[in-house]
């Protein structure tokens, strides 16, 4: 009887992509969302946002970036659009940025895989 590919048997093909990396993929995913979300929880709280708890839901924690770069949250259906969406999350950011009396240049730093890991750090955990 053959094994069950997704359950870790070997399958026909040897041990498939679906294996421990991804077990060991989704695990740090989550870690990484989790971090990401801790921080926007706390840069909210800094800005007395009134639902600082829409950090850990997934659309939710859009409308709260929204909220504190002082957009208006028709801006989402914005973000929905390709290409649109590129310029109006650059705008997004620094309005974000801004209301955090961060310079513009910070923009680049949210939007570079690993450093955004640091930078959102910052964000949250560093005194005014």
């Amino acid at each position: 009887m053959k094994e069950n590919f997704f359950l870790g048997g070997r399958g026909e093909f040897g041990y498939g992509g679906m294996g421990r990396g991804f077990e060991s993929n989704w695990i740090f995913m989550l870690a990484v969302y989790l971090y990401l979300a801790f921080c926007l929880y706390k840069i909210a709280k800094k800005q007395k946002a009134k639902n600082a708890w829409f950090a850990w839901v997934p659309i939710l924690n859009i409308i709260l970036i929204l909220e504190i770069a002082k957009k208006p949250i028709w801006w989402l259906i914005l973000l929905c659009i390709p290409f649109v969406n590129i310029i109006v999350g650059i705008i997004v950011l620094i309005g974000f940025l801004n209301t955090l009396k961060k310079p513009d240049w910070w923009a680049i730093l949210l939007l570079i895989p690993v450093v955004n890991l640091f930078a959102w750090g910052m964000l949250a955990f560093k005194k005014k």
